[in-house]
């Protein structure tokens, strides 16, 4: 009886009490000396805590490399604080013009606004003094299907170069190919075989989102509306389209850039130096964009999905869904789409969309279609040959952001600066980078 006594015990304490959270999550503040870190920690864990979760501030003996933590980052350009928010289920930013706390706080109820639609009434109530009225971040409701009409494409006023070379020359130059890596704090990371990885100084500050190759030469995006283009991925130009643009996907087709972004952003470029602004007609954030079967199709917040033909007129869908929808690619006579709260949507002409299954409630940030398969990256590694059945091939201790396929090699970035590598798609081996940034997203230079 004793002994029982004792089992019993144990086992009480080993597992967590009913009702009580699995896991602990936590909150990091990333900045510059100029700001105070440690308020601006205390502010989020209580923002974050009142309208998301609990959540708490990491300790000082720090916390175990797979623990869930959200990532702010907040910088300062001219008079402006921005914040942005990662993690699970959260993905978002928030500027401000008010300054030190407040501007930190205005940013980050920004940020909350945008990712939590059932809580927006809520935080409109607490803080709408501070969000003026929540006037500055209500996103406009949108028909369910809408016919958008043509409109001429008005050119948006940058010089074709900013600044000469971001980085200082480099002689090597690949031949055969390259894989390259974008992330957090201008976070940029090259190979030639997806094994051993070069950082790239890019003197930047900003996040990077996506990156590109095309027309022999890589283009990645950012935040405050950078664009970075390189024909070696070693030495590298800026430009700068307007702090105002956020941008989030990019993809080349028929000899054009396209990239899109925040408050219904569509821009594009024959060479990724002059852009050309492309009306969307709508003012969600988008956040990924492909071709195929002669159509355009465009994903993001509130399950948005827009298509065109010819890449100027596009039309709105119903999607049935009202999540962030990340990625999109079509193989295999199909689009498929991937968004949050394990969200898969598939459709064979773009029009009408069909939810599948995918047996978790995680976030999947991206999607490909190669070697007669899908994958999308997540909370875990998942394939399939149809766009419906998913079968879940390796689990990740930190998120997985991008997915890319080249030279015989699927290669998969993390938020811990890990990548994931495979010949196959169902066997994977992890790797180090020799980075800890926060990575996005990845493309290569082998397939075109």
């Amino acid at each position: 009886m004793k002994h029982l006594f004792i089992l019993i015990s144990i086992l009480l304490l080993s597992f967590p009490v009913i009702g009580q959270s699995k896991e602990t999550c936590y909150v990091s503040v990333e900045g510059s000396k100029e700001f105070n870190l440690n308020l601006f920690s205390q502010i989020s864990k209580s923002l974050i805590s009142q309208y998301f979760k609990p959540i708490k501030n990491i300790p000082p003996g720090g916390i175990r490399s797979d623990s869930c933590v959200y990532e702010i980052t907040v910088t300062k350009e001219g008079d402006t604080t921005f914040v942005v928010f990662s993690g699970e289920d959260l993905n978002s930013y928030g500027d401000s013009k008010l300054y030190g706390s407040d501007g930190f706080q205005q940013s980050l109820l920004k940020s909350l606004y945008r990712s939590l639609e059932d809580k927006r009434k809520k935080i409109c109530e607490d803080y709408g003094e501070l969000l003026k009225k929540c006037g500055s971040v209500v996103v406009q409701d949108i028909p369910k299907k809408v016919t958008i009409p043509k409109v001429e494409p008005k050119v948006v006023e940058i010089p074709k170069k900013v600044q000469e070379p971001v980085v200082q020359k480099i002689e090597k130059v690949s031949t055969n190919g390259m894989f390259v890596i974008v992330g957090r704090n201008g976070t940029v990371l090259n190979s030639e075989n997806g094994i051993e990885w070069t950082r790239i100084d890019s003197n930047l500050n900003e996040n990077f989102t996506d990156i590109i190759y095309g027309n022999k030469k890589f283009v990645g995006i950012g935040n405050r509306g950078v664009v970075m283009t390189s024909v070696d991925s070693y030495n590298w130009d800026r430009i700068d389209l307007g702090p105002e643009y956020w941008l989030m996907g990019i993809t080349f087709k028929n000899d054009l850039y396209y990239t899109v972004g925040n408050n219904g952003f569509i821009a594009k470029s024959k060479d990724g130096f002059d852009w050309e602004y492309i009306n969307s007609g709508i003012t969600n954030e988008l956040w990924d964009i492909t071709y195929g079967n002669g159509m355009f199709i465009i994903v993001g917040r509130d399950g948005t999905i827009i298509n065109s033909t010819d890449g100027e007129k596009w039309d709105q869908v119903d999607s049935n869904v009202k999540i962030v929808l990340h990625g999109i690619d079509y193989g295999n006579k199909k689009f498929v789409i991937v968004g949050e709260e394990g969200t898969i949507l598939s459709s064979s002409d773009g029009i009408k969309w069909t939810k599948n299954y995918s047996n978790t409630h995680a976030k999947f940030t991206d999607i490909i279609f190669a070697e007669n398969q899908f994958i999308t990256v997540g909370n875990a590694i998942y394939t399939s040959t149809n766009g419906k059945s998913w079968k879940r091939r390796r689990d990740a201790s930190r998120f997985l952001t991008g997915i890319t396929y080249g030279n015989g090699l699927f290669i998969v970035t993390d938020l811990d600066g890990s990548v994931f590598t495979s010949k196959d798609g169902v066997l994977w081996k992890h790797g180090l980078t020799g980075s800890k940034s926060h990575l996005e997203k990845v493309t290569n230079s082998f397939n075109n």
